[in-house]
This record gives C-alpha cells, sequence and structure tokens, in this order.
C-alpha cells in the first residue's frame, strides 16, 4: 500500500515465565572451541541472543533484564519487521498481519508463545513508514536536496 502510514518495525518484550524455549542453545552458556587446533577457549559465555538471517530478511530474539519498581524481570526481546511478512510488506504490521508476524517468529523455532501472550507483550521502539512512488528525476533531486543540507 503506497501513501499510507504503517508501522515498519518494532520490539515486544515478553515475561519470560510466558515463553516456551525450542532451540535447546538459546540462553546457555558455552564454550569456544578453536577447530583447526581443538583449544578450547576457557571463557564460559551465555548465549543471551539469537540472529537468524533468511532470505534478507533479519530477526533478532534475546533475554533482557527489566528493572521496574525496584523489581528484576527477566524478557524475551523480539525485534519484529515488515520483511517478516513477506508477500505482505508493503502493508505493514497491522491487525490484518499480525498472525504471519506471529506464525513467522514461531516458525523460526527458537522459541514459542501463545498468541495471546504475544498480543499482550510489551511494545517499544516503533518505527513508521510512508512509501510513495516516485520517478527517477525527483528522486535525484531530493537526494541531492538531502546531501546540500548535511554538508
Amino acid at each position: 500500500m503506497l501513501e499510507t502510514i504503517k508501522i515498519d518495525s518494532l520490539k515486544l518484550r515478553i515475561p519470560r515465565y510466558k515463553v516456551e524455549y525450542v532451540d535447546s542453545t538459546f540462553a546457555q552458556e558455552y564454550q569456544k572451541v578453536f577447530t583447526k587446533s581443538g583449544e578450547i577457549e576457557d571463557k564460559i559465555n551465555l548465549d543471551k541472543h539469537k540472529v537468524d538471517v533468511t532470505n534478507g530478511i533479519t530477526t533478532r530474539i534475546a533475554v533482557f533484564h527489566s528493572l521496574q519498581g525496584g523489581m528484576a524481570e527477566e524478557q524475551i526481546v523480539i525485534q519484529c519487521n515488515a520483511k517478516q511478512l513477506k508477500q505482505s510488506y508493503f502493508l505493514g504490521i497491522n491487525k490484518n498481519t499480525i498472525h504471519d508476524l506471529y506464525n513467522y517468529i514461531n516458525d523460526l523455532e527458537i522459541i514459542r508463545v501463545s498468541f495471546d501472550d504475544f498480543m499482550d507483550a510489551y511494545v517499544s521502539d516503533i518505527d513508521f513508514c510512508y512509501d510513495v512512488k516516485v520517478d527517477p528525476n525527483t528522486m535525484i533531486e531530493a537526494n541531492q536536496e538531502i546531501y546540500n543540507k548535511v554538508k
């Protein structure tokens, strides 16, 4: 949909107790093993996030500790974007595409969350977009104007 303001991306935060870990390595300790030498690094790391890049679509899912009113809460943060909607990309994230977004996240098999808990998530960092169709000359002029302003 051109010339309509729509949600392009956002972050969801869901309390940890509402999320099932599907990927057995998510939020687990690990050590690096160097394949050439077989040496194992002494340092123990915690895999606090997963990044999935599939067909140019990047998805980040991470463990986050939030402080609210002096209380700490472990949460799962999911970075969502309209690219995850695939063929519905130009519709943006909305009430008609939210099921597709939900299915995309669960289909990554990193975490699993119920649809109700997905919809009850805390939402932050919302980016909006406004797609327009322009001819090449107008685009060149607009880019030149921006370039002139940032010199």
